[in-house]
C-alpha cells in the first residue's frame, strides 16, 4: 500500500468556526461567510452531494463546511487534493481508501463524502460528511449495504477531534492547490489511491463501461481498460457515477 503524507501549513489557519444544532445545508450556510470561517451542524434536514443528491445527516456524524480563499487559484483539481489531504488526516484514525473524485471508504463501504461549490466571494466551499456514530442506512435503507460508519471500527473519537483533523486537512489541500494546481492534484490522487480497481462507469449518457480502472490522466480525465482488452480514456465530466466492484489489489477488506 501507498500513501501520501502532507503535513499542516507553515502557518497554521486561525479557523472560525460555528457550531448549530441543526440546519438545513451547511454548504449553504457558508455562502455569507469569508474565509478560514466554517459552519459545523449536529443535523442537516437538506444535506446533498455531487449533482444534488440526497446525503443523510443524522446525529451523531460530522456535517461541516468550510471556506478556503479562492481568489487567483486554478481550482481544476481542487476536489482531488482535498480528498488526498483528508485521507492522509484521518489515518491516525482509520485507513481509508479513495473513491473518485472524493469518496472515503472504510471496508469498501462509503463513510464520508465531499461537495465542493464556489458560490463566489473569493472563496470556495469545502463540505464534508463524515460517518462517526450515525446509521444513514436507518434513514435510507438503500444505503446498508454501501454505507458504515467509524464506529463500525470501535469507539470513535470525539466529533472535535474529528473537526478538527478535517479543518486541517482543508487548509493541506489549499497549500497543495495554490502550489501544484491540477498536475499535482492528479499525481496525488495516483499516488494515495489503490489501484487498479474493477469498476463500472455510469456515464451521463446512460451507457456504463465495466473494466479496471488504471488512474487519472493529466487533465483529469479517467483510465480505464476496458472488458474488451481497449484502453479507453473517459472524459471527467461525462462520469455520472462510478461503481467500484472488486478490489484488484484486495486490500479494501476488513482484517480477520
Amino acid at each position: 500500500m501507498t500513501s501520501v503524507n502532507f503535513s499542516i501549513p507553515r502557518q497554521p489557519v486561525d479557523w472560525r468556526v460555528v457550531v448549530l444544532d441543526t440546519t438545513a445545508s451547511t454548504n449553504d450556510e457558508c455562502r455569507t461567510l469569508g474565509p478560514w470561517e466554517a459552519v459545523q451542524a449536529l443535523r442537516q434536514s437538506a444535506g446533498r452531494g455531487r449533482r444534488g443528491r440526497k446525503f443523510a445527516c443524522g446525529p451523531g456524524g460530522l456535517w461541516i463546511s468550510a471556506n478556503i480563499p479562492s481568489t487567483g487559484l486554478d481550482l481544476r483539481g481542487a476536489a482531488l487534493h482535498v480528498g488526498v489531504a483528508l485521507q492522509s488526516a484521518l489515518r491516525p484514525v482509520a485507513e481509508l481508501s479513495l473513491r473518485w473524485p472524493n469518496d472515503l471508504l472504510l471496508h469498501g463501504k462509503k463513510v464520508a463524502g465531499l461537495l465542493l461549490e464556489n458560490f463566489g466571494g473569493g472563496c470556495l466551499t469545502i463540505g464534508l460528511g463524515l460517518n462517526v456514530r450515525n446509521e444513514p442506512w436507518i434513514e435510507m435503507p438503500d444505503l446498508a449495504g454501501t454505507a458504515t460508519n467509524l464506529a463500525a471500527l470501535g469507539e470513535p473519537p470525539p466529533l472535535e477531534g474529528l473537526r478538527m483533523s478535517a479543518l486541517n486537512a482543508f487548509a493541506v489541500a489549499f497549500s497543495r492547490i495554490r502550489e501544484s494546481g491540477l498536475a499535482g492534484a492528479v499525481a496525488d490522487w495516483n499516488h494515495a489511491a489503490r489501484l487498479p480497481r474493477r469498476v463500472g462507469l455510469a456515464l451521463r449518457s446512460g451507457v456504463t463501461i465495466r473494466g479496471s480502472f488504471q488512474g487519472l490522466e493529466c487533465d483529469g480525465d479517467l483510465r480505464v481498460l476496458e472488458d474488451s482488452g481497449e484502453l479507453r480514456i473517459v472524459p471527467h465530466e461525462d462520469v455520472e457515477r462510478l461503481h467500484q466492484e472488486i478490489n484488484l489489489l484486495d486490500n479494501d477488506r476488513p482484517k480477520t
